[in-house]
C-alpha cells in the first residue's frame, strides 16, 4: 500500500469547466428532464410522442426539454 501523499494531485477546474458542470446541474435538476433521459438510456428507439405519453406531458414540453438537453450536450 502507497503511503496518503503517493496519490495523484487532482487539478483544479478551470472556470469554464466550472460553470458548464453548474448548467449540466441545473439540466439535470428537472424531474421531466431526468424522466427523459431515464427513457433514453433504457437503450430502444423512441419517438416523441412516445416520451410524452409515458411522462404523462404534452409533446411540445417534452420538444422543448429534448432542445434543453441537446443544447447542453446531454443528447
Amino acid at each position: 500500500m502507497g503511503k496518503p501523499n503517493d496519490s495523484p494531485r487532482l487539478r483544479r477546474p478551470t472556470e469554464a469547466e466550472i460553470d458548464h458542470a453548474a448548467d449540466v446541474l441545473s439540466l439535470l435538476s428537472d424531474r421531466t428532464r431526468l424522466g427523459i433521459i431515464a427513457i433514453l438510456l433504457s437503450g430502444d428507439e423512441t419517438s416523441v410522442g412516445d416520451i410524452a405519453r409515458r411522462l404523462d406531458r404534452p409533446v411540445p414540453a417534452i420538444s422543448q426539454h429534448l432542445a434543453k438537453l441537446k443544447g447542453g450536450r446531454l443528447v
